[in-house]
């Protein structure tokens, strides 16, 4: 007997990574958040690891979980909110009460 099991594959748009560096380097992001550990690789290969490290102060960094967070510290990028739960609905509530 053969059980097929549902998964899922990250696959990275960086057609837009030119108009986001620019933002990011004019000040106009206030949070980046990252739901795994390959947002933060696909994050930092379409900016260029130099540029997140380089600008990562000039936005708040919010992560899903530990694992995500060390994924992010590995780029040079502390994160301000880590997620207790590794859910959407925790980092947003995290986000909100770092807010406060």
């Amino acid at each position: 007997k053969v059980t097929l099991a549902a998964y899922y594959q990250t696959v990275p748009d960086n057609s837009n990574a030119p108009q986001v560096r620019n933002e990011i380097q004019n000040g106009n992001v206030h949070w980046v958040t990252f739901t795994s550990s390959s947002t933060v690789k696909n994050f930092a290969d379409a900016l260029g690891a130099d540029v997140l490290s380089s600008t990562h102060k000039s936005f708040r960094v919010a992560c899903i979980g530990p694992i995500t967070a060390q994924t992010a510290r590995e780029f040079g990028c502390e994160p301000d909110v880590i997620a207790e739960s590794a859910d959407v609905e925790s980092l947003a509530k995290a986000m909100a009460e770092f807010a406060l």
